[in-house]
């Protein structure tokens, strides 16, 4: 008994080593195992700009998993590749697989299918039987008309009667005068108590405008006083030494996250001109502006005597390793500025 005990549980532990050790790489592979990317752009001095072709690949574990979208002959593509095969590959390969399951599952859907169309011919075969039963006679039909039209011919002449009578009853002379001058006088009574309730509503209008400024006032001053009040917090909290520092190492952080995430690689040749002189030479001194980013690595060639023209080629390459995006993120949560700055935040929320 204690050896099948001790055998169960070396074959648990066995197991969540196994994990334990797949997890482990999996977070190696993440840290350690950079992504890489690369792009290249080129045009021909003859194409228009909208046949410029262009191309970037993005690729992690060794190239082994990679994406790559491009833009040539004015179509985009992309493709997405596990371990140098397709991912229309492997879904096909897969796909495969899942076809032979169902065609083995098709003759036991046919079996089901007749059962089903079985079932539903004896339902209906029932359901006529019983519509045949229920149907009633001509005869009868006849006779429940016959009653109902009698009954509507009586309902007719007593409703012709009444509406005699009472034609006769307002017809005298007496209450229909009556009548007239009692909702005349109603109607005079109603006029004169809404003139004096739409007058009695302007009063009070009239005598509420002052306070309503004067809660219009005291809105705005405490609108005021609360801005100020936001103002002064947030002069305070960048003011702050603790906020500064905070500030100096996250611009610190981010400088050196840009120069890590940047291209390690460019080359390329550049050639253009325009009809105006001028336009190329300011160009020229923009892209002289951008020497830091190139490097000298692109080489750029002015053309002032050709008119419009643009062609040349540029590719670049980069990597971006996850240890170095976690320690740079835990070097900024764990400084103690950072906390400062998000205790003294959480207190302003309060």
């Amino acid at each position: 008994m204690l050896h099948i005990l001790w055998l169960i549980l070396r074959i648990i532990l066995t197991l969540v080593g196994i994990l334990l050790g797949i997890l482990l790489l999996l977070l190696l592979l993440l840290l350690f195992c950079p992504v890489r990317y690369q792009a290249s752009v080129s045009k021909a001095r003859e194409a228009p700009l909208n046949r410029v072709e262009a191309c970037g690949k993005v690729s992690w574990l060794f190239r082994g998993i990679s994406f790559e979208i491009a833009f040539r002959e004015g179509k985009p593509g992309n493709c997405i590749r596990i371990f140098g095969l397709p991912l229309e590959r492997w879904k096909s390969m897969f796909g495969k697989r899942t076809a032979g399951k169902k065609k083995k599952s098709e003759p036991e859907a046919a079996d089901t299918a007749k059962e089903r169309e079985d079932m539903q011919d004896v339902g209906s075969r029932e359901e006529c039987k019983d519509a045949g039963k229920s149907e009633p006679s001509p005869g009868d039909h006849a006779e429940t008309d016959s009653a109902a039209d009698a009954v509507n011919v009586g309902e007719r002449e007593e409703t012709q009667d009444t509406g005699g009578a009472k034609e006769c009853e307002d017809a005298s002379p007496e209450s229909s005068g009556g009548f007239f001058l009692f909702r005349l006088l109603g109607g005079l009574f109603r006029l004169a108590a809404g003139i004096l309730r739409k007058l009695w509503n302007l009063i009070l209008w009239i005598f509420s405008i002052p306070e309503k400024i004067s809660h219009v006032l005291e809105s705005i001053s405490s609108r005021l006083k609360n801005i100020g009040n936001t103002v002064s917090w947030w002069k305070d909290f960048i003011t702050h030494p603790g906020t500064r520092a905070f500030l100096s190492l996250l611009w610190d952080s981010l400088k050196g996250l840009v120069r890590h995430i940047s291209p390690t690689k460019v080359q390329g040749n550049i050639t253009f001109g325009s009809d105006d002189p001028s336009v190329t030479g300011t160009v020229l001194a923009v892209l002289g502006m951008s020497w830091p980013l190139h490097r000298n690595c692109v080489a750029v060639t002015p053309v002032f005597d050709e008119g419009d023209v643009l062609e040349g080629e540029i590719h670049l390459k980069g990597r971006i390793y996850g240890v170095v995006l976690v320690k740079t993120a835990l070097a900024v949560l764990i400084n103690k500025n950072t906390r400062n700055v998000i205790a003294r935040w959480k207190r302003k929320e309060v």
